[in-house]
């Protein structure tokens, strides 16, 4: 099976689960690589708000690539929580200064400074404004934060937005996704795919179309589990569902180099 680029332990402050029991959970499925990224996000002020012991990370999973070589690919990362103001972006950009890491990946957790999965972002705002405003703002990260390789969860809004109708479509924000995907294509960055995301709310076919005719080919595949038995969630589902729609590769990152994969 593919790899899974982006999950989490408890070097998280959102998991709990031994790095150990991640990969463990890889092998059992057959599933390559799997890329430790954990996350890393500030306030406004730029006081982080989940920060990992970088010391103690490397030296757990570099010991466990050692341990499962031949068995699993083990990568380093990082996830960044993205957000415009210049402190956040120049904090953001210290945390990985000098980390020997192979993926970082650059997420969207909160928009105009507001928390997407407490639901603050949404309040006082219908669909239309707030997912406008986040793919917008998404955008304006990308130009800045020129350290990230790969989009993470680009509708991760979808998790927790209080609509009745949640989906993130590519023909009610055209212009949006159009600028948004042009930029990332344009600058050799990847779109993931997330499959927890997926699993509560079904992708837009049309989102993964648009990027593919625009000549969008780079696609990492994420379960962002955060639990063992969620590694490589429901990825033969969506690889399928990718390769329906004529993609042929996935990718994953080897210092901070993409690495194809055959869906």
């Amino acid at each position: 099976m593919i790899s899974d680029t982006h999950l989490h332990s408890a070097f998280s402050c959102d998991s709990n689960t031994p790095p150990r029991e991640n990969a463990e959970s890889a092998e059992s499925q057959n599933i390559k690589t799997i890329a430790f990224t954990e996350h890393y996000d500030c306030y406004l002020g730029g006081r982080p708000t989940d920060d990992f012991d970088g010391d103690a990370y490397f030296e757990d999973i570099l010991a466990l690539k050692d341990e499962f070589a031949g068995r699993v690919g083990i990568l380093t990362g990082i996830e960044i929580g993205m957000q415009p103001p210049a402190v956040i972006l120049e904090q953001s950009a210290k945390r990985i200064e000098g980390l020997t890491l192979d993926h970082v990946v650059g997420s969207m957790h909160y928009v105009s400074g507001l928390d997407i999965y407490d639901g603050s972002y949404f309040n006082g705002k219908d669909k239309r404004e707030s997912y406008t405003v986040l793919l917008r703002e998404t955008l304006e990260c990308l130009k800045k934060y020129t350290f990230v390789d790969t989009l993470g969860h680009i509708d991760y809004s979808s998790r927790y937005a209080p609509y009745e109708d949640r989906q993130l479509r590519y023909r009610e924000f055209p212009d949006e996704f159009d600028e948004l995907f042009r930029f990332i294509i344009e600058n050799g960055l990847s779109l993931e795919f997330n499959t927890k995301t997926a699993g509560r709310v079904p992708p837009d076919p049309d989102v993964w179309t648009r990027y593919k005719e625009l000549g969008g080919e780079l696609v990492t595949f994420a379960s962002d589990a955060h639990k063992p038995w969620l590694v490589g969630y429901e990825f033969e589902k969506h690889t399928a569902f990718l390769k329906n729609l004529g993609y042929k590769f996935a990718f994953r990152y080897e210092n901070r180099k993409p690495v194809a994969e055959e869906l």
